[in-house]
């Protein structure tokens, strides 16, 4: 097959596409900051917001010292 100018530096598309799984994880991650952004400006009314969704739902440095987690088995799901 002779290569042309047009043939150079284009993948072949297979038809599969990750468009939708991207945008969903981008989706979600806007979203939950967008939450949280909410609780910093006072739209919710829970103190520390932004610290117990970290707490609760993401990696704190308190699981790798002295102090227990929150729920069971917070330390493995967290790793």
């Amino acid at each position: 097959m002779k290569s042309t100018s047009d043939d150079l530096g284009k993948a072949e598309v297979t038809g599969v596409t990750n468009a939708p799984v991207v945008l969903g994880i981008m989706g979600l991650c806007i979203g939950i900051e967008a939450v949280m952004q909410l609780g910093d400006a006072g739209f919710l009314s829970f103190p520390r917001f932004r610290s117990l969704v970290y707490e609760y739902g993401g990696f704190w440095p308190g699981l790798l010292n002295t102090w227990g987690p929150n729920y069971p088995f917070q330390s493995s799901a967290m790793f």
